[in-house]
C-alpha cells in the first residue's frame, strides 16, 4: 500500500504522485456504488503495480475543502499573480479574487511580479495592502528576486495560481522549476489519446508535498455566487475590527450613519482604494437579480 496525491484526472483514470513517481490508477468499484468521485488534489491510499507503474485507489482521505471551478480539493492557498508593469495591476480584479478565495476558506497570497520594472507602482501596491492581513510578495520571475522567499512561504500543500493574462504566471512557474507536463507522454499512449487534445486541471510538484495547480480558464472570474453583501464585509478583513463600532449590526458601510468602518477610513486605518473597490463590488452584488 502506498500513499499519494491525485495530480491529474482523465477519462476515468487518475494520475497519482507518490515519492517522485507517477502511477496511472483506477478507483476501486466500491467508489461508484457509494457515489464517490476521486478529485484532483485528493490524498489517497492505493495498491501499486510497481512493474507497470499502475495501481488501484483503495481509499480517499477526508477533504479540507473543494473548489468547483476548477474542481480541485484540499487547496491551501491561492497565489494571485499580478504584474506591476505592462500591464499595471487591476486592483478591482485582485480584490474580487481575494473575496472569492476568502469566501471559500482559502488563504490569499498576493504576488506582484515584475517588481524591478516600476518602483512607483510597487510603492502604491504596498500602500494599498499594507493595512490588510494578507501575505504580500514582490518578485521578479525573470531575475529570481523574491522567488525563494515565496517558495518558503508556501510550506507544503496545494496552491492555485490565478491572475490576468500578461501577469507572468507561466514565468513564475518556470522560476519555481515546475514541469508543465508531468510524465504524460507514456500515460497518453496508454489511454490512446493525444497529448494535446484537451487541457486538464493538474497539480505540478515543486517539492515533495508542495503542488501548484495548473488549470485553464481560472483567472476570468466574477464574484462567487455564495457571496452576498453581508459576507462581502467579512471578505475585506481589515474592516472587521472596526465593525463593532457601527451603530447597526447589518451596516454595509455605505450610506449608514455612525459607521465604524467609515470612521476608520477617515483616520487612515483603511486604504481609500480598498474601500472604493468594496463599494464597487457591493453595488455589483446589490444589482444582481437574485438579490433584488
Amino acid at each position: 500500500m502506498k500513499q499519494g496525491r491525485i495530480v491529474r484526472a482523465m477519462a476515468g483514470y487518475y494520475h497519482v504522485y507518490s515519492a517522485g513517481d507517477i502511477y496511472l490508477t483506477k478507483p476501486r468499484g466500491l467508489f461508484r456504488l457509494e457515489n464517490i468521485t476521486p478529485t484532483v488534489g485528493d490524498k489517497v491510499d492505493f495498491e501499486p503495480d510497481i512493474l507497470h507503474m499502475e495501481g488501484t485507489i483503495i481509499s480517499i482521505y477526508p477533504r479540507d475543502n473543494l473548489l468547483l471551478r476548477p474542481r480541485v480539493s484540499n487547496i491551501s492557498s491561492s497565489l494571485m499573480v499580478f504584474s506591476l508593469s505592462q500591464p499595471v495591476p487591476d486592483y478591482l480584479l485582485l480584490d474580487k479574487l481575494i473575496c472569492n478565495s476568502i469566501s471559500q476558506g482559502i488563504e490569499p497570497i498576493l504576488v506582484f511580479n515584475k517588481c524591478d520594472l516600476d518602483q512607483e507602482e510597487r510603492k502604491r501596491a504596498k500602500e494599498i495592502y499594507s493595512l490588510t492581513p494578507y501575505s504580500v510578495h514582490f518578485v521578479s520571475a525573470l531575475t529570481g528576486q523574491g522567488i525563494d522567499d515565496l517558495r518558503q512561504c508556501l510550506g507544503g500543500g496545494i496552491h492555485v495560481v490565478s491572475g490576468p493574462s500578461g501577469s507572468g504566471k507561466s514565468s513564475l512557474l518556470n522560476a519555481f522549476g515546475v514541469k508543465h507536463e508531468v510524465e504524460v507522454g507514456e500515460i497518453s499512449s496508454k489511454l490512446k489519446r493525444g497529448r494535446h487534445t484537451t487541457r486538464h486541471v493538474q497539480l505540478l510538484p515543486i517539492e515533495e508535498d508542495t503542488f501548484i495547480v495548473d488549470t485553464p480558464g481560472f483567472s476570468n472570474l466574477d464574484l462567487n455566487d455564495n457571496i452576498d453583501p453581508l459576507l462581502l464585509r467579512e471578505c475585506f478583513e481589515e474592516f472587521i475590527p472596526f465593525m463593532q463600532e457601527c451603530r447597526y449590526d447589518n451596516c454595509l458601510h455605505a450610506p449608514e450613519p455612525q459607521c465604524g468602518v467609515k470612521t476608520a477610513l477617515k483616520n487612515s486605518l483603511i486604504h481609500p482604494k480598498r474601500y472604493e473597490n468594496y463599494l464597487t463590488l457591493l453595488d455589483i452584488l446589490q444589482s444582481r437579480k437574485d438579490y433584488l
